[in-house]
Formats: structure tokens, sequence, C-alpha cells
């Protein structure tokens, strides 16, 4: 895993197949960052730890709907979108957002001209992204950017040829 803190830090290989996060990766959201939720969830923790996730999920959820969101860094971005189709790369997002949050999710990238449409919901990121590369055959490198340690680790357990990069994005 390289720590990175922006897209150009990101070595696009020819014909990768690439998977980039979301919220706080790509987007951000007032209110919100790295550690929001670790933060809130202890809160929660104090008053009831076994509602901890739920109570904090719904804060978040509510964020999401109440704010448009930004793109963190859109010049490097664009550029880096623009290496990926260069090198013969697929691109696709791979959110932990729960799939009933799909409209909002491509309402955001609309909102931010985000022109990635292959968009990919789940929680065990390492799984889906194993099942993905099955599907299609794909034999070439396979790169995975997220903000969060624990994807980052459960990605490369189940895929470990994957090329990881942890966004620490310089503008959060």
């Amino acid at each position: 895993m390289k720590i990175i803190q922006n897209y150009d830090e990101i070595d696009v290989l020819p014909n990768s197949l690439i998977f980039i996060d979301l919220d706080e990766t790509i987007l951000h959201f007032p209110y919100i960052d790295q550690s929001w939720w670790e933060k809130t969830k202890k809160l929660y923790n104090l008053l009831n730890d076994t509602t901890s996730e739920d109570r904090t999920y719904r804060d978040w959820e509510s964020i999401i709907y109440d704010y448009k969101p930004t793109l963190l860094d859109k010049t490097q971005f664009i550029k880096f979108l623009e290496r990926v189709n260069n090198s013969g790369s697929k691109i696709s997002i791979l959110t932990a957002r729960n799939k009933r949050l799909e409209s909002i999710t491509r309402q955001h990238l609309r909102d931010c001209d985000i022109p990635i449409s292959d968009i990919h919901f789940s929680n065990e990121k390492g799984y889906t992204i194993n099942y993905i590369k099955n599907t299609i055959r794909h034999n070439g490198p396979i790169i995975f950017i997220d903000d969060i340690n624990s994807n980052i680790y459960d990605v490369e357990i189940i895929n470990p040829e994957a090329i990881t990069y942890n966004m620490k994005h310089i503008n959060l």
C-alpha cells in the first residue's frame, strides 16, 4: 500500500482494471473528513455501543442528502482520467454506499461532472474486485484507491496482486 495525497501520484499501468472509492477519495461533503466516521461512532458509543454504527450511518446519510458534494481536486482528477483512458485501462467506482443509494450517488456524479458510469456498491471490496476480475477474465494489473485502511487490507488479502493506494487527500 502506498499512501498518496493526490491523483497524480497514482501509477496508471497499461490495460489496468482500476477501482476507486467515492467518498473522501473523489468527493467531499461539508463537515465530513477522513476521521469523521470514527469520531462520530465513538461519541455514539458513549450513549449506546450497540446502536452507534446505525446512528453514525444515519447522520452520514442525512449529510449526503442535504448537501452537494465537491470534487476534491478537479484538475488533477481530470488528468488522472485522461491517463486512465490513454493507457487502455478501465475505471470503476467501488463504494461502500448501500445499493439503495444508487440514485443519489449517480446524481452526485452528475453534479460534479464525473464521467464514470460503472459503479459497484459493496462493503466487501476485496471479494467484489475478485468477482469482477474473474467474471471478465482480466489478467492485467489491478489498481485500488481508497481512503479507508480496512478496505485496502480487504483488497490486499483477497487480491494480493493488486496495487493499492491509500488516499489521504491534500485538500481534506
